[in-house]
């Protein structure tokens, strides 16, 4: 089976969940994943696509430069974040946009540079703003609720991977 994806984040994740089902997967420099062989597991996962976003050629808020994070809501409304636009996009479960927000830039709202986005119990979406020093927070519909500092006594707490939130 050749499973040919449009960008290198895409085929990234592509072959994360085979990894996860078990399948023997090669990924080239092309962006293409060959799955090869049976799962290695069949008994414990099945790897079924649920959902599919994005495409090659088509309008702009299906089409993916450099997609850096993906969170995933309980209502399972899927947000993107995308370093070639600074932006996030949101799709419903059926992989229908939504609505697009955020931007390059240092003003509330705004994002200097992500490193990572997790959905808040609450239903809001935190993104991890790293050049800015804070965590944005946004409404599911992308308005700009709150910012909160990563900074204490003139240091900022920053890390360059790994975002998580807890209740």
């Amino acid at each position: 089976m050749l499973i040919e994806t449009a960008r290198p984040a895409l085929a990234a994740l592509t072959a994360a969940t085979l990894a996860l089902s078990g399948a023997a997967f090669a990924q080239d420099a092309v962006t293409r994943t060959v799955v090869a062989g049976p799962p290695r597991h069949p008994d414990t996962a099945t790897l079924v696509e649920e959902v599919s976003i994005g495409v090659v050629d088509g309008p702009p808020e299906y089409t993916f430069g450099r997609v850096y994070d993906i969170a995933v809501a309980r209502d399972d409304a899927i947000y993107v974040f995308d370093l070639s636009l600074h932006g996030i996009r949101r799709y419903d479960a059926a992989g229908k946009h939504l609505v697009t927000f955020g931007r390059a830039g240092q003003g509330p709202g705004d994002i200097g540079g992500a490193s990572g986005m997790a959905v808040l119990a609450d239903g809001n979406l935190a993104l991890h703003d790293s050049r800015n020093g804070r965590v944005n927070i946004y409404s599911p519909t992308g308005a700009d609720v709150a910012q909160r500092s990563l900074s204490r006594g003139g240091a900022t707490i920053n890390h360059r991977r790994g975002f998580a939130v807890d209740t």
